[in-house]
């Protein structure tokens, strides 16, 4: 089966429209400025959390990225929740570093699985979220002990 959408075409253009005119740019910018702002804020407000919910719902967070809020930020007492919304409040650049760090700790922690499961032995990722120097530290499968840096960054 093929997409007949192309083929349609030509029937919607002769569908009735209110305004058979072409607008011109001002016309559409005064337009927007004539819209209720606070009922679409609200309209889109409410889409996107119902969109996000599952992801930012206390009791829905999922059990790596709550290791990770532990183990980035192991001095906030708070719920993973409530630290984004504190870090959101705040500002771009404070959301966009606590993402950052839960990205980083979850690396970590995916990495260190990934080291267990080729038969290293005593990984252990620090207490300290700012280690300096390594990530992760683990024992090979010859006896070797090796330092792991984890990274991730954006493709």
């Amino acid at each position: 089966m093929t997409m007949q959408s192309l083929d349609l075409l030509p029937a919607l253009r002769e569908l009735p429209t209110d305004d058979q005119r072409r607008r011109s740019f001002r016309e559409i910018i005064e337009d927007l400025h004539a819209t209720d702002v606070a009922l679409s804020a609200a309209e889109f407000t409410a889409s996107v959390s119902f969109g996000m919910s599952s992801i930012w719902d206390q009791v829905n967070v999922d059990d790596t990225l709550a290791k990770a809020h532990a183990a980035a930020f192991n001095n906030y007492e708070g719920s993973l929740y409530d630290h984004w919304r504190e870090m959101a409040d705040r500002g771009t650049e404070s959301a966009d570093g606590f993402i950052s760090a839960l990205k980083g700790k979850v690396s970590e922690l995916n990495f260190a699985e990934t080291l267990k499961s080729r038969g290293f032995t005593d990984v252990t990722i620090p207490d300290d979220p700012t280690q300096p120097v390594w990530d992760i530290i683990a024992t090979a499968p010859d006896g070797e002990t090796i330092l792991w840096q984890v990274k991730n960054w954006r493709c």
